[in-house]
């Protein structure tokens, strides 16, 4: 690899997995697309653990590798009642986007209604559009109780997702994390860190 690729075999898993640096993020696919190197990692995030009522929570993101970077067609998703996310660039105040995720149905309902699949705010569920590469990030979580909201159950975590799609079922809600074949892979976009200027990268890339 070239300085800023840095990718780990590890061998104690079977079949061996292909990590991004010393992160626990899984490459699923390298390639040359569209004039430029590509990748394509398993979909991560995480989960914040919020108390009841109103509080504010914050959560930082980092490449593992410094020659990759997120690709603007990626989205982040939340999965959770009552909160608002505001998504930031890198250590600035400079705001990506924002959204809101509500829950205005009991569980029975939802389970009932046609409130699976995009994410529309209302229904659990809300996404902000990267629409630009990041190389990291940094997010405030509000929580706060809601009229008619999660009237039969708390749920206490939430669930922030990098994904380039992701298909929303009620049921994630409810689970320690989200099913995996609700997710598309993770869409990166690699830089080449060790050259001075876009010419000369791109004389490396071609040559290599």
């Amino acid at each position: 690899f070239r300085r800023g690729l840095e990718l780990t075999c590890d061998n104690t898993t079977g079949p061996p997995r292909l990590l991004l640096g010393n992160s626990t993020i899984q490459m699923t696919a390298i390639s040359r697309y569209g004039g430029g190197n590509t990748a394509w990692a398993s979909p991560f995030g995480f989960n914040i653990t919020t108390n009841r009522g109103m509080g504010t929570y914050i959560r930082t993101w980092e490449t593992p590798a410094k020659g990759v970077m997120l690709h603007e067609a990626n989205s982040l998703y939340v999965v959770g009642c009552n909160v608002d996310l505001y998504l930031f660039r890198d250590n600035t105040t400079h705001l990506v986007g924002a959204c809101t995720s509500t829950c205005v149905y009991s569980r029975e309902t939802m389970k009932d209604s046609d409130v699976e699949g995009y994410c529309r705010g209302n229904n659990g569920c809300c996404r902000i559009s990267l629409q630009q590469d990041l190389q990291s990030f940094w997010l405030k979580l509000v929580r706060h109780d809601g009229a008619g909201a999660e009237t039969d159950e708390v749920l206490p975590t939430v669930k922030v997702i990098l994904s380039e799609y992701y298909n929303f079922y009620t049921s994630d809600l409810y689970s320690s994390w989200v099913n995996s074949s609700n997710l598309e892979d993770v869409y990166l976009q690699t830089v080449i860190t060790d050259q001075p200027s876009c010419e000369s990268g791109r004389l490396i890339m071609n040559k290599d």
